[in-house]
């Protein structure tokens, strides 16, 4: 009476499978990130465009008054910006993930930042019947070495969604 077994060594393959399938969770998860990306980019971009074509809609009026041909063509403006700020985006999303972003490192004006910040929040902020200000509470230097377009990018993404998500008082 004799017992005859064999033993093979599975623990490379085991540890290989479950690699493969936690890289397929992430593939999954990324490809639903994507997804879910690309459908709310649609959106941002689909909002300033219903805008656009709206008003140059109106702008074709032969009954419209200058003044009001006037806010049209400024709110086009506004929304053609915003569209254009959203490429921008996206480009610089691509370029990350492509390892492609290059950082600048350059000698930085700050008050002049602060002021083209102001000067390009100022009209959203009316247009929602907000008061807004640029007020420093403590002194800042007034020349920083940073990457000017990342920064003004940043402050402008703060001040876009204070300005977005308050309802009333000031930002």
């Amino acid at each position: 009476v004799a017992w005859i077994g064999t033993c093979t060594d599975i623990h490379d393959r085991k540890t290989a499978e479950i690699r493969l399938i936690e890289a397929e969770k992430q593939a999954n998860a990324a490809s639903l990130s994507k997804t879910s990306f690309l459908a709310n980019m649609s959106h941002e971009i689909r909002t300033p465009m219903n805008a656009i074509l709206g008003f140059t809609e109106l702008m074709l009026d032969k009954e419209q008054s200058a003044e009001d041909r006037v806010d049209c063509i400024h709110t086009v403006q506004r929304n053609a910006r915003q569209l254009l700020k959203i490429i921008d985006e996206i480009l610089d999303i691509s370029k990350v993930e492509s390892g492609r972003l290059q950082i600048e490192r350059v000698e930085v004006d700050i008050t002049t930042l602060l002021e083209d910040v102001r000067s390009l929040m100022r009209l959203p902020a009316l247009d929602k019947e907000l008061n807004f200000s640029v007020s420093l509470k403590t002194p800042i230097p007034r020349k920083v070495i940073t990457d000017p377009t990342r920064l003004r990018q940043i402050l402008l993404n703060l001040v876009g969604n204070a300005i977005k998500f308050t309802h009333t008082g000031f930002v």
